[in-house]
């Protein structure tokens, strides 16, 4: 498991802005690896962009007319052939910094990475950037190395194990809950007291429910849901819950919204606080019961 959330390797005439930089990058809750990391003339990079690489989650580099001038000395065989065997093998996640270089010469000098995107820092007449634009930089650094995938098959029971339950999760939510599916007639019916709390606390919170008096819906929607053997019981198991969502939502008219899709999905998403480091997305899957995988007659 990464130790760090950046890795970020720099020029050593770069040192003033890559400082900057990382000051911006711990200050904005990142872990940066950074021993230095400078480039030195004749020096071989190689070592130290695996060191960092393999202990971070994202590896920066800084591209400048310095860290590229051939005059360096840098051993780019050396860098070109590591970024290839690691790009190959998607085992490098990558976000270039390029200040003061203009994109043709970033593109010859750096072919291996003319696919991957590159976030470029502006420069001011004096050669520096501002903290403002520092700041922009590292918001975009932050957003993307702080996202974290992860899929699994798993029942409800591993989630609740490794997140610590629907009530954990709502305590835990700082900004935003947005939930659809069945998750809308869980959250309300057994945890409107969690909810209610999470609205208190300045929580933003959309839920999406499936109409009870779209007939459609409801007739999708009993035969994914193995709880409701007739339309009739979804329905009144919906009465309640209307009242609550419409309590809410008087309530907390500025925090609370919720609609009603006409048609049942066949995919549940509970998301708390997208964007942020606690991120938790959940996805479920449902099929019409009772489950049938498609069989295949190998007999005729």
């Amino acid at each position: 498991m990464s130790e760090y959330d950046v890795f970020l390797s720099h020029y050593s005439g770069d040192a003033a802005l890559a400082g900057a930089l990382e000051r911006e990058l711990r200050a904005a809750g990142l872990s940066v690896w950074y021993d230095g990391a400078e480039i030195r003339l004749g020096d071989s990079i190689l070592a130290k962009m695996q060191e960092g690489l393999q202990k971070s989650h994202y590896g920066l580099i800084l591209f400048t007319p310095g860290f590229l001038s051939t005059s360096t000395g840098f051993r780019w065989g050396e860098v070109e052939a590591y970024l290839a065997e690691q790009l190959a093998g998607n085992r490098t996640q990558l976000l270039p910094l390029v200040a003061g270089v203009e994109h043709v010469e970033y593109q010859q000098k750096m072919p291996l990475l003319r696919a991957r995107r590159y976030e470029r820092i502006a420069l001011n007449k004096n050669g520096r950037a501002s903290r403002a634009e520092l700041h922009r930089v590292v918001q975009v650094i932050s957003d993307v190395a702080t996202l974290r995938t992860l899929v699994q098959l798993v029942g409800r029971e591993e989630l609740n194990s490794a997140f610590g339950g629907l009530e954990g999760r709502l305590v835990s939510t700082r900004k935003v809950l947005m939930a659809s599916g069945n998750d809308c007639k869980e959250l309300v019916e057994s945890r409107s007291g969690f909810l209610a709390r999470a609205l208190d606390r300045g929580v933003e919170i959309k839920i999406m429910c499936v109409d009870p008096h779209s007939p459609t819906a409801v007739e999708t929607l009993i035969k994914i849901d193995e709880r409701f053997d007739e339309a009739t019981d979804f329905i009144e198991s919906m009465k309640t819950v209307e009242n609550v969502l419409t309590k809410f939502r008087t309530t907390y008219p500025n925090l609370f919204e919720f609609r009603y899709t006409p048609i049942a999905p066949s995919v549940g998403l509970y998301i708390s606080d997208p964007g942020l480091p606690t991120a938790l997305m959940k996805v479920e899957m449902y099929t019409p019961k009772p489950w049938n995988p498609l069989q295949l007659d190998h007999t005729s």
